[in-house]
C-alpha cells in the first residue's frame, strides 16, 4: 500500500513538474512576442489589451470594469500612444456576455450607434488573459465571425498564466482612487453610470 502512494505521489509530482516547465517555456515567449508586435505597429494597426480589474461600490456590489487599453501610431515610426477605456457593469459576476457587449460597442462605428474606437483601424491585435470570459468558446465564436461582421481583422495574442503583465492592472487603478476621492467628499459612486461619469468629468 505504501509503495502504491508512492508511485501516486510521483505521478502527481511528475505531472506538476512538466505543467511548471510548460509554464516557464511559455512566458519565455509570450512577452517577447507581444512587445515585438507593439514595437512593429504600423498605422491602421493596433495592440488591445483587456482584463477585468474590478471594484467593489459603497453598497458593497461588485462594479465590473472591463479595462481596455489600446496602443497605436498614428505615422510609420511615431510615438506608440495609449488610450485607456473604462467599461463599467454593476452585477456580481463577469462573463463573455458583458464582454461581447464591449467589444460590440466599440467595434461598431459611430454612424452605427457604436464608439467608433476602432474605426482607424484594420488590424486589431488582442492580449491579455485567458480566463473563461475571454477563452469561453461562444466568445471564441463570436471573434470569428469580427471581420464578416465589423470589417476588421482580429489577432488573438493571449497571455501565459501568471503573467504579471497587463497594462489593464494599472490603468484600472485610477477608477478606484476616483471612487475613495468621491466618497471623502461624500459623494458616493454607486451605479455603473456613476462611475462613469466621475471618470469622463
Amino acid at each position: 500500500l505504501r509503495l502504491a502512494n508512492l508511485a501516486s505521489m510521483q505521478q502527481q509530482v511528475s505531472a506538476k513538474q512538466a505543467e511548471y516547465k510548460a509554464h516557464l517555456e511559455q512566458f519565455a515567449v509570450c512577452r517577447p512576442f507581444v512587445d515585438d508586435v507593439i514595437e512593429n505597429l504600423k498605422p491602421g494597426e493596433c495592440v488591445l489589451f483587456r482584463d477585468f480589474v474590478n471594484q467593489y461600490a459603497t453598497d458593497g456590489v461588485k462594479i465590473g470594469n472591463l479595462q481596455l487599453v489600446l496602443l497605436y501610431r498614428l505615422d510609420p515610426g511615431g510615438p506608440v500612444r495609449q488610450m485607456k477605456i473604462s467599461n463599467f457593469n454593476r452585477k456580481p459576476t463577469t462573463d463573455w456576455f458583458f464582454v461581447r457587449d464591449v467589444m460590440d460597442f466599440h467595434l461598431k462605428g459611430k454612424d452605427k450607434g457604436g464608439s467608433g474606437l476602432f474605426d482607424m483601424f484594420s488590424l486589431i491585435n488582442i492580449s491579455g488573459d485567458h480566463g473563461s470570459h475571454f477563452s469561453d468558446k461562444q466568445n471564441i465564436y463570436f471573434e470569428s465571425t469580427i471581420f464578416g461582421l465589423y470589417g476588421k481583422i482580429v489577432l488573438l495574442l493571449f497571455l501565459c498564466s501568471y503573467h504579471c503583465y497587463n497594462r489593464c492592472d494599472a490603468a484600472g487603478v485610477f477608477s478606484k482612487k476616483l471612487s475613495i476621492k468621491y466618497a471623502r467628499a461624500k459623494n458616493v459612486l454607486v451605479d455603473s453610470a456613476d462611475y462613469a461619469m466621475a471618470l469622463m468629468e
